[in-house]
């Protein structure tokens, strides 16, 4: 009972300050007497290009150039970025041959009919879980060698031209 009343309350007071605040935004739009109601575009049109109101006077887009520190600090990072792609997938690589070898060659000493199935289970696991680490690493791998090698050549493109 005490929730519902409290709620009704703030409902209450919620509307009262959104009417009140379109009462306000509307009264400068808009020119109102007992007759009719009309907008007035030139009121409109100055309040919208204000500095304050429009959106492109506020973002500064810069001088469009680079300082050279710049793009050598970008060159770096997209390099480094690159090189770990690089081992990444190259790890993503061993484990998947790993995986593969070593499945093999335990699937091939599992005797069904003599074993209690713990050696199928370990070939199983094995290849279960090399399977997850080489998805884990060629993965996030392929993708940061192939960004970090056209952003660093975008860069160093940049960097030759000054």
């Amino acid at each position: 009972m005490r929730k519902t009343i409290v709620l009704s309350i703030f409902i209450f007071v919620a509307t009262v300050f959104c009417s009140k605040a379109q009462t306000l935004t509307t009264k400068s739009f808009f020119k109102t007497n007992d007759n009719s109601t009309s907008f007035d575009f030139k009121t409109a049109s100055a309040s919208i290009l204000t500095k304050e109101n429009a959106l492109m006077n506020s973002y500064n887009y810069g001088s469009g150039t680079k300082s050279k520190a710049y793009l050598e600090q970008k060159v770096k990072k997209y390099h480094k970025m690159k090189i770990a792609g690089i081992v990444l997938a190259s790890l993503g690589g061993a484990a998947l041959a790993g995986t593969i070898a070593g499945s093999i060659v335990l699937g091939r000493r599992v005797n069904l009919n003599e074993d209690d199935g713990t050696s199928f289970l370990r070939t199983y696991g094995m290849a279960v879980g090399g399977t997850f680490l080489t998805a884990a690493l060629l993965g996030p791998g392929i993708p940061l060698a192939i960004i970090g090698s056209k952003k660093e050549k975008r860069y160093k493109a940049q960097l030759a031209q000054k």
